[in-house]
């Protein structure tokens, strides 16, 4: 499961070797965006007392999809800064 899930990751990244510098650099904002929307849903989840089973659930997906975010982001940076810019 976790391999297939990695896969699938990985697979999403596709094509954005060939993105101009501004569609990639475009892509990270996005992907920064979309990381902190998911720090700010665990940050209300977990100032909860408690959570009920399906929250427990979420927190622990929304950690998941967290951190594949933050790979994507690393991925797209490091592509962005080995793409040549034009001057």
């Amino acid at each position: 499961m976790g391999e297939t899930q990695t896969h699938d990751h990985l697979h999403t990244l596709d094509g954005h070797e060939h993105m101009s510098p501004e569609a990639m650099a475009e892509a990270v904002e996005q992907a920064k965006a979309e990381h902190r929307a998911l720090e700010a849903r665990l940050n209300e989840l977990n100032a909860a007392r408690y959570l009920t089973p399906e929250e427990e659930a979420e927190v622990h997906r929304l950690k998941k999809v967290k951190l594949h975010k933050k790979d994507e982001i690393a991925r797209l940076a490091s592509l962005l800064a080995a793409t040549p810019h034009e001057d």
